[in-house]
């Protein structure tokens, strides 16, 4: 390494004239190359990566990427991909159930711990974009085992796991119908406005105008009262769940996390709570579609009626 330096510096030291500077023909043709090759190299970007787990029965039960999630994203974990060493440390639960964004819940939405058994993780290396490579794929099988001391097998949580999946089931699909029934309120609200901009200014609003306000009005204080039966808004941090009681979610998030924690065999008291709260969100997504399929459809049967139009052109009512 000494021998290059003094080689390296003889011919620098060569390439310069008496007063020390490069000669004028080297700069142009350094110019000409395009500058420093340092300058020009660019560091490719890394590839994107997938991380998929299969149990035994080959379900993906999670899925992890590199992409940084979305906002309706459930998966919030994100494998890094620098260069040199990466690690993500998976925590033997599942894919997590879909949250209500800003909603304090006494409960958890974290996913199902796995059983115990053999699991099969693929990590897929995707070509990066202009790169016409196949992706690379690895795979691993790695072994869940339960605690040696408790003497249990994976058949052991059957009764568990059979109680979970039906609270999942219940949880997910209560804040997607939550979420679901806010948007429909949103675009009530949309509607209504866009009815009420047809009555000119200083001028009476129509009939048709006002029966659409006021099945509106009705349709909105319904959806209104059926979410409060299922979530609580109120809860702004964990201490209020000792003032105002918990919605129907987190009493269902509570149950799992007790689950969550137990061991075999599971308790009848489990079951008995954990078929309740499911009976009353099966009663409460049933009201949920019957308000969509009758008083929805009435409520956009008023528009066809009264002859409202899709697009409402503004009045022009600015002093000339």
């Amino acid at each position: 390494e000494a021998a290059e330096a003094a080689t390296d510096a003889e011919a620098a030291e060569a390439a310069t004239d008496a007063d020390g500077d490069a000669p004028a023909a080297d700069a142009e043709d350094a110019d000409a190359d395009g500058g420093d090759a340092e300058d020009d190299a660019v560091e490719p970007p890394p590839p994107a990566l997938v991380l998929e787990i299969f149990d035994a029965s080959d379900r993906r039960v999670r899925r992890v990427t590199s992409d940084p999630p979305g906002p309706d994203d459930v998966e919030t974990d994100m494998l890094t991909r620098h260069r040199g060493l990466n690690r993500y440390v998976w925590d033997l639960r599942e894919t997590p159930l879909t949250d209500l964004s800003g909603l304090v819940m006494f409960g958890s939405t974290q996913g199902a711990r796995v059983l115990p058994g053999h699991y099969r993780l693929r990590l897929t290396a995707q070509p990066v974009d202009g790169d016409d490579g196949e992706p690379i794929v690895r795979e691993v099988t790695v072994e869940v085992r339960a605690d040696a001391r408790a003497g249990l097998d994976a058949r052991s949580y059957d009764d568990h796991r059979a109680l979970f999946d039906r609270l999942d089931v219940a949880l997910d699909d209560l804040h997607r119908g939550v979420t679901r029934a806010a948007e429909v309120r949103a675009q009530i609200q949309g509607a209504m406005a866009r009815a009420a901009s047809l009555t000119p200014p200083d001028a009476s609003p129509s009939k048709g105008v006002e029966a659409i306000e006021e099945a509106g009005k009705a349709l909105i204080e319904t959806l209104e009262e059926w979410e409060e039966t299922l979530v609580q808004r109120g809860h702004e941090s964990f201490q209020d769940i000792i003032r105002l009681p918990p919605g129907l979610n987190a009493q269902i998030g509570f149950l799992r996390a007790q689950l969550d924690g137990a061991e075999p065999p599971l308790p009848q008291s489990m079951v008995t709570r954990g078929d309740a709260v499911i009976a009353r969100w099966d009663e409460a997504a049933a009201a949920l579609q019957t308000l969509i399929d009758e008083d929805l459809a009435a409520f956009n049967a008023l528009f066809i009626e009264h002859a409202v139009p899709a697009v409402v052109v503004p009045h022009d009512d600015a002093p000339r």
